[in-house]
């Protein structure tokens, strides 16, 4: 549509209506001009938040991330909205962005997990600007950070005990790949824990469920919107 409508690159258009710039996270970028649009993305210092799931469920297309990393492109990791992800877990996405390049390429080397897990930390704090305060642990950083608890049969046979030279597996590479969202057992932000022993601490999450449930209902009745029918004839029994 860009290209028939305004006769641009995707990156062009952005510049054009000064959508562009170190203040700006541009999402997806599925489409871009390999020839013309990594330069204007590095040339304004514009970050790109990185969508797999999102853009493999709506087959937008897979972005071309490896080009705009070895362009110096800030890229991040998100999971966009609910209904084209179903699931907000940031670890399934590092996990698919950690694949499908590969894939696509038929370069195991590509995106390594230490790079998907600096996408995912340090690189989303200089999207928004704010990787003085956070997004990695150093001295005079904010306490920001994240436990996990691998104990469970998906995450076997890690062993902390057998890092580094005794040939185990990398935490960075069972982070991104064998763990999810349920590993997670705390979470601090600036010093205080807002997820203990894997639950939130500062709301009620069955409220939380209650309230979505009868939301959904409205939101359904209203839109006059409901799930697509099931494709292969099943039945509900």
């Amino acid at each position: 549509m860009i290209r028939e409508h305004y006769k641009a690159t995707p990156a062009q258009f952005c510049e054009r209506i000064h959508a562009v710039g170190p203040h700006v996270v541009l999402g997806h970028m599925t489409h871009l001009n390999l020839d013309v649009d990594p330069d204007i993305l590095k040339k304004t210092g514009t970050s790109v938040a990185h969508n797999p799931t999102s853009n493999a469920k709506l087959a937008d297309g897979i972005a071309p991330i490896p080009q705009m990393l070895e362009a110096g492109i800030n890229v991040c990791i998100g999971s966009d909205g609910a209904p084209c992800n179903n699931n907000h877990d940031l670890f399934r996405d590092m996990h698919l962005a950690g694949v499908i390049h590969k894939a696509r390429s038929n370069n195991a080397k590509l995106l390594p997990a230490e790079q998907i897990l600096e996408m995912a930390t340090i690189n989303a704090a200089k999207a928004l600007g704010i990787d003085k305060d956070l997004g990695s642990l150093e001295v005079g950083k904010k306490a920001d950070f994240v436990v996990i608890d691998p104990s469970g049969l998906h995450a076997a046979p890690y062993d902390p005990s057998h890092i580094g030279e005794k040939g185990g597996i990398h935490p960075p590479t069972l982070v991104v790949h064998s763990c999810s969202g349920r590993d997670v057992d705390m979470v601090i932000i600036n010093g205080e824990v807002v997820v203990e022993k894997g639950r939130l601490t500062r709301v009620d999450e069955d409220q939380i469920k209650r309230a979505a449930r009868e939301a959904i209902v409205g939101i359904r009745k209203r839109s006059g919107i409901s799930a697509q029918p099931l494709k292969m004839n099943w039945q509900y029994v």
